[in-house]
């Protein structure tokens, strides 16, 4: 049932105009499809509806094969949605679908439509730089002018195709390296030296290549936007920001869904890191409106949400984030470390709840174990000095709070974990706290030391400029005053 809702959520986004045709009204395609769409319906319950029977019955396994093949053919003749109407996906998928016109004609030998279909899409894949439908076009005409004897033209094309193909190989390795460091950091709340050294290493060779395609320069910016995020650096990050949204006015086709939802997140985080908040809600604002569930990418957009009430204290609006993406059909779908994540940000917000005697109702984490917790966050232990560091420090003030803490054994843990992990990796906020937590709970969370160390913090702080970093659930200096809430009851 997971895959028709899918594709109904593609569907719908652009619904052919033939869906009445291939599902017909007041049929039991329609029914299904209908009761399929319906997210709080399970499988058991939709082939009770329609036939009173178990999901296992042969008319309704046979039902939901036909839906499938019809949605599949819906998809396929439908538009390309997108924000942008006319990103170069969709003109790839119209030369496409030409191409294969084409190929079917010259399978016959029937090339003279044939020839005019390839010159026309590869004046089309020339206008937008789709250079992997130019080698097709080219290696079509070689074999439309091989089958009318023209062997000078056909060498032409085959060298055309060769040079093509070389370019082609560039762009994909261009997109290739792109992706694998956007695999790298998805999971990544941590600001990783590595990554960022990485990414200055594998970029220099694209540089060479940038003015060969527009997607290779793209590639360039989009690899540096990850590197100045994983450096914090600032300014860096301003500035290609400013460079991507002056490129994309020359290549407007370039923008896309997925590249839109990129950008515009590493702009919240951007806004969030400089406190510019009325900013990072603008952008967070606009993107949730072309995002969904079902396209399981509002998840990544809420997340910054949470952050952004956080930052700011706003616990109620940060409770209905975590509530909303908790009661969320497809918060089981997501993927173990994205389960961890959210669970990190709801004991979060527990903690802070509880330590500031907030009236607040949030249910999440009233009643749970703590060792249900601690297992739901073992996907993200790869993520030492991100999501790991934000559960080591959870999982502290959690037994803190329920006065279940052995001391000595969670300052030897905390010091074992910096010098195998941290150090070196954290930045400097994130530092200056874990630090100061650690000589706090060496003093068994005393108010007396409470009182030392926070003059202690304050002053480190002030040392370095008041960028938030990545890491920061709530931001340090509020962590740290919500402690001493919890010391004064």
């Amino acid at each position: 049932m997971d895959l028709i809702r899918e594709m109904a959520h593609v569907i719908e986004q652009d619904r052919p105009k033939s869906f009445g045709l291939l599902i017909p009204k007041d049929s039991k395609l329609k029914k299904l499809y209908d009761l399929a769409v319906n997210s709080k319906l399970n499988e058991k319950e939709i082939s009770n509806k329609l036939y009173k029977s178990k999901p296992g019955d042969k008319r309704f396994l046979m039902l939901k094969g036909s839906l499938i093949n019809k949605l599949s053919e819906l998809i396929l003749i439908g538009e390309h949605s997108d924000i942008n109407k006319n990103n170069y996906i969709k003109v790839q998928f119209e030369c496409e679908k030409q191409l294969t016109i084409a190929k079917k004609l010259l399978f016959v030998n029937v090339y003279h439509n044939a020839e005019k279909i390839v010159k026309k899409t590869l004046k089309e894949a020339i206008k937008y730089h789709l250079v992997e439908v130019e080698v097709e076009c080219y290696v079509l005409m070689r074999k439309i002018n091989y089958l009318k004897g023209f062997p000078d033209t056909t060498e032409e094309f085959n060298s055309l195709a060769s040079r093509a193909l070389q370019v082609s190989s560039k762009v994909n390795d261009a997109k290739g390296t792109t992706e694998m460091f956007l695999s790298e950091i998805k999971f990544l709340r941590a600001q990783s030296k590595k990554v960022a050294e990485k990414c200055g290493k594998y970029v220099f060779p694209l540089v060479a290549n940038d003015k060969e395609s527009p997607f290779i320069e793209l590639a360039v910016l989009r690899i540096r936007l990850i590197k100045a995020h994983q450096e914090n650096d600032i300014q860096e990050w301003s500035q290609t920001i400013s460079e991507i949204h002056g490129f994309l006015k020359a290549y407007p086709y370039l923008m896309t869904e997925h590249l839109a939802l990129e950008l515009n997140v590493s702009d919240a985080k951007y806004h969030l890191a400089i406190r510019e908040y009325k900013k990072a809600n603008k952008t967070i604002t606009s993107i949730l409106k072309y995002t969904s569930f079902e396209s399981f990418n509002q998840f990544e957009v809420l997340a910054e949400q949470f952050h952004f009430h956080c930052h700011q204290g706003q616990l109620k609006k940060a409770s209905k984030v975590i509530t909303k993406v908790f009661d969320s059909y497809q918060f089981d779908m997501l993927d173990g470390m994205d389960k961890a994540a959210w669970h990190i940000r709801a004991a979060y917000l527990r903690i802070v709840i509880d330590y500031s005697d907030s009236s607040i109702e949030f249910d999440l984490f009233v009643n749970k174990k703590l060792t249900v917790f601690f297992n739901a966050c073992k996907p993200i232990s790869k993520d030492k000095a991100g999501y790991q560091f934000q559960f080591i420090i959870a999982r502290l003030l959690l037994l803190h709070s329920k006065d279940s803490i052995d001391y000595e054994s969670e300052h030897n843990s905390l010091k074992v974990y910096h010098t195998r992990h941290l150090k070196g990796n954290l930045p400097v906020r994130g530092a200056i706290f874990y630090s100061h937590l650690s000589k706090l709970t060496k003093a068994r969370f005393s108010k007396k030391a409470y009182d030392q160390l926070s003059e202690s913090i304050a002053n480190e702080f002030n040392k370095h400029p008041q960028y938030i970093e990545h890491c920061e659930v709530f931001r340090y200096e509020y962590l740290w005053d919500a402690i001493a809430n919890k010391l004064r009851q």
